[in-house]
């Protein structure tokens, strides 16, 4: 018993059929790939034809969260605002109108 005789003969020439499973592994994430992103797309068109036909004063409220203690008075915000406003004295007249109308 030689040496040459334990060494195993090259058998990759007849396992031809080996590249077919790292084809199909390719094909597969790239096709899985492709649908996710399709349907993701998809899901943003839908939303965002929805969020965009919303009309009315509900549909368009959000809630503000994370505002400073210091800002949640509304008088002094007001008082503020007006400080602010003295700049544009046409602004401050509309807002004294929309605040007489709130």
């Amino acid at each position: 018993m030689g040496l040459a005789d334990k060494i195993e003969k090259d058998k990759s020439r007849e396992r031809t059929f080996l590249w077919a499973y790292v084809f199909f592994t390719y094909f597969f994430v790239a096709l899985t790939i492709y649908f996710i992103n399709k349907e993701t797309f998809r899901i943003i068109g839908y939303r965002q034809d929805y969020l965009g036909s919303q009309s009315t004063l509900t549909d368009r409220t959000f809630r503000l969260t994370g505002v400073p203690p210091r800002l949640q008075n509304r008088s002094a915000h007001q008082s503020r605002h007006r400080e602010a406003a003295h700049w544009h004295g046409r602004d401050c007249v509309n807002l004294q109108k929309l605040e007489g109308a709130g």
